[in-house]
């Protein structure tokens, strides 16, 4: 009776270990899956005519770098308005939730690096007058790197929604600006 017990608990294991050799990560994983996607920044376009879109490829679940390109179409003389004219900005994401049908969605954590130019006018108070003087008008150039968390919902039928917000720090000096801020709520499509 023993004997026939041991094979028996022999063969349901080694069954066992056969049915689970045929599932891996990556049989689970449907490799179909789109990994392409542009988008643009809604509130950024809507409010200020500043365009940002961008670029993800998505090349694990959890996974996907990519890069967004800013263009303010109405900079403001004297450095009034927003700070970036036009900006490249570079980032690798890590998704944080395991996903079910679709890669990089859900909670993430953005690491950024941004290489921007503007323009900007120095000011000084006159203390006699009690008034702000503006200096002449300058262009300049800066890079920052930064983090970003944010969320990204994206449907069956490919749209992608985004809510995404950043701080990065200015590395060389040359603008007034010595922090970075990136967020917007994007909009756009997975392919």
């Amino acid at each position: 009776m023993m004997n026939k017990l041991a094979v028996f608990a022999v063969a349901l294991m080694g069954s066992a270990q056969m049915n689970g050799q045929g599932i891996s990560y990556e049989a689970v994983l449907d490799y179909d899956m789109p990994s392409h996607e542009m988008r643009y920044g809604a509130i950024k376009l809507a409010v200020g005519g500043i365009f940002e879109g961008g670029y993800e490829y998505v090349y694990q679940p959890r996974h996907g770098f990519g890069a967004n390109v800013l263009i303010n179409f109405n900079p403001q003389e004297g450095g009034e308005g927003y700070y970036e004219d036009f900006a490249l900005n570079p980032y690798y994401r890590f998704y944080l939730l395991k996903p079910k049908n679709f890669w990089g969605k859900g909670l993430f954590v953005e690491g950024f690096a941004n290489f921007y130019s503007g323009r900007e006018s120095s000011t000084e108070f006159d203390p006699q007058q009690e008034v702000l003087i503006k200096g002449e008008e300058r262009r300049f150039f800066e890079t920052a790197i930064g983090i970003a968390v944010g969320q990204k919902w994206v449907y069956n039928s490919g749209f992608v929604l985004e809510l995404k917000a950043g701080l990065g720090n200015s590395l060389l000096g040359n603008s007034d600006q010595v922090a970075n801020f990136k967020g917007d709520v994007s909009l756009g499509y997975r392919f």
